[in-house]
């Protein structure tokens, strides 16, 4: 391990015009003479340039304990693979990378002639390319996110009046599994529903937030791109979800 003080330029510690820009290293700290005082010198973070990328947010984030909530170049292939593009970091939690949607599930009745099993007819809109979300789950151990289900008479998970499941809603993943339809228990996927508004009247909830259903998904197969429903066919059947409020997360 280095230790003691390098100086180029001047022998001196002191900092005049005659030692102008003589640089030192001394504790970690590298100081440049700027004719009159010493000026530390920051070097370049992971993430903060094109040419300095981080693997992932978290990569980032043991790399500088500091650092703050924002966006950052990240590389998770490395030399020789996807160019760097910029990432936006949740670092107050821990160093989470965010995947997130550039257009929401649109609120209106998506289907007629009855209740049946129904997928969206197009996947959801991802913000990053299957290559970008690829790359950076190779380098991540956990994935996390919410779906946030707005209704108007469309069933998610629970359907109070006739106390049953037969109406809960399957995901598809990025990598294309599924989870289970129809029932409670979505194992082998870690999947809870925090909040089921939408079981309580089968009726009347317009969309509103505050009576949505909320599921909250644990996994690496993560983004969400589709969802299969089966009560949603009759008229007036509202649907929809906030996707771009609700992105995925990896780390």
């Amino acid at each position: 391990a280095f230790s003691g003080t390098v100086t180029v330029g001047s022998t001196s510690d002191s900092c005049s015009s005659s030692n102008a820009g003589a640089i030192q290293f001394s504790g970690g700290t590298l100081r440049v003479c700027d004719g009159s005082d010493w000026t530390e010198i920051v070097l370049a973070q992971k993430g903060i340039t094109a040419n300095t990328p981080g693997e992932s947010c978290l990569d980032i984030l043991e790399g500088n304990s500091t650092a703050t909530d924002g966006r950052y170049w990240i590389d998770p292939d490395g030399d020789g693979g996807l160019e760097p593009w910029v990432a936006t970091c949740d670092m107050s939690n821990g160093g989470w990378t965010q995947v997130g949607y550039s257009k929401d599930v649109e609120f209106k009745q998506w289907f007629s002639g009855g209740d049946a099993w129904r997928y969206l007819p197009e996947d959801f809109t991802l913000a990053w390319s299957d290559e970008q979300i690829d790359a950076l789950r190779a380098v991540s151990t956990e994935g996390k996110q919410s779906f946030v289900g707005l209704c108007d008479g469309v069933l998610y998970y629970y359907y109070a009046t006739g106390n049953d499941h037969g109406n809960a809603a399957r995901f598809r993943f990025h990598t294309g599994d599924t989870t289970p339809r129809g029932g409670a228990d979505y194992s082998p996927w870690d999947v809870t529903v925090s909040k089921d508004g939408c079981s309580v009247s089968n009726g009347g909830e317009n969309g509103a937030l505050d009576k949505a259903t909320i599921f909250d998904i644990s996994a690496l197969e993560l983004p969400l791109v589709n969802i299969e429903t089966r009560d949603s066919g009759d008229n007036g059947e509202e649907f929809g979800s906030p996707l771009t409020d609700n992105p995925a997360w990896f780390r």
